[in-house]
């Protein structure tokens, strides 16, 4: 049920079950295709239903490296189509010629973390819960609060804020 490599006993590729083909090193084996076609790395378990056509496991850390030049990039694409933008609806995309990781969705880049870490936000920014801006300034739905700084407001709604309205002086607002 095997091919071994002459010399090189504990190397083998082998046909271990019905329609499965596994390959081993060191007298064990480290990769399979199974009967439905799914490739699995360092084990013999698919994952799970809906993301198992790649499986790759580890007894101890483990990951699976995507290697590009140092001015090329790194991608991860998720694709509903076979041409166009459909190709790459969503992916996350790693720049390396200026250390940028990239995160897409319908086509285009949503989020960008640049290399000193600053998040930018393609669109329009939606926070459930607290956000912290910086070490000093939270905003949440009480409010906004800022500590040992200064907050410039340039205008709200579209509008400047100026002059004196509404200021109260005493209970009789005179």
């Amino acid at each position: 049920d095997k091919i071994v490599h002459t010399g090189d006993t504990d190397t083998a590729i082998r046909f271990s079950g019905a329609d499965t083909i596994t390959a081993e090193t060191g007298g064990s084996e480290r990769a399979r295709i199974d009967s439905s076609g799914r490739l699995l790395i360092g084990t013999t378990t698919e994952g799970a239903s809906g993301a198992d056509q790649l499986t790759v496991a580890s007894s101890s850390h483990g990951g699976i490296t995507v290697r590009s030049g140092s001015s090329s990039n790194g991608n991860l694409m998720f694709s509903d189509g076979t041409s166009g933008a459909a190709e790459y609806a969503g992916y996350i995309q790693y720049e390396h010629d200026n250390n940028r990781l990239n995160i897409g969705s319908n086509g285009s880049t949503r989020v960008n973390i640049e290399s000193a870490g600053t998040v930018k936000v393609n669109q329009n920014l939606s926070v459930t819960g607290i956000a912290t801006v910086g070490s000093a300034v939270t905003i949440s739905e009480s409010g906004i609060e800022a500590s040992g700084i200064g907050i410039t407001v340039a205008n709200i709604n579209g509008g400047k804020i100026g002059g004196r309205r509404n200021i109260i002086i005493n209970g009789a607002m005179e």
